[in-house]
């Protein structure tokens, strides 16, 4: 627009830092150079992008009543990352919140019935990255977990007939 002056727009590729800057207002062609060149090398000293957690990360663990398995993993299903001012860094804090009140297995481990599917959602991640961001990620099932069946039931207590009469 007429109000925002002249203008330019960069693209920043950096290795792992992609931003867009725009500068309004500049007076002329040198100023923009000039001052397009200061806000890059202000992006590329101050910030860095981190991978906060990796893909396939163990977040938690349940049990799974009635299930084909006894238990399935809680993971989160792709990278956590993030761009930051280096010194806000240090500064990052997680916590974990379960999707349900879940009651507790004989093991002490949190409860599913079964079935479970893969990428049920089991709880949430929230990560606090200094003062400018929260992320909420979701923590999902590793794999599905299907119910048992009667003739599951039935092949496990076959199993265990030759300790009753052994």
């Amino acid at each position: 627009t007429g109000g925002a002056g002249r203008c330019i727009v960069y693209f920043i590729d950096s290795g792992d830092i992609q931003a867009v800057a725009v500068l309004l207002g500049c007076p002329t062609s040198n100023d923009r150079v000039k001052d397009g060149v200061k806000l890059l090398q202000y992006i590329t000293d101050e910030f860095e992008t981190y991978t906060l957690i990796e893909r396939g990360t163990l977040v938690d663990y349940f049990a799974v009543e009635k299930g084909r398995r006894l238990s399935v993993n809680a993971i989160v299903d792709s990278d956590v990352r993030v761009t930051l001012k280096k010194s806000e860094r240090t500064e990052i804090r997680t916590s974990y919140t379960r999707s349900t009140e879940a009651e507790l297995s004989e093991e002490g481990f949190p409860l599913l019935q079964a079935p479970v599917s893969y990428s049920d959602v089991l709880g949430v991640l929230w990560i606090k990255c200094g003062t400018t961001c929260t992320l909420s990620v979701d923590v999902t099932a590793e794999g599905s977990v299907l119910r048992k069946t009667y003739t599951d039931h039935l092949g496990d207590l076959i199993n265990t007939l030759p300790y009753v009469f052994g």
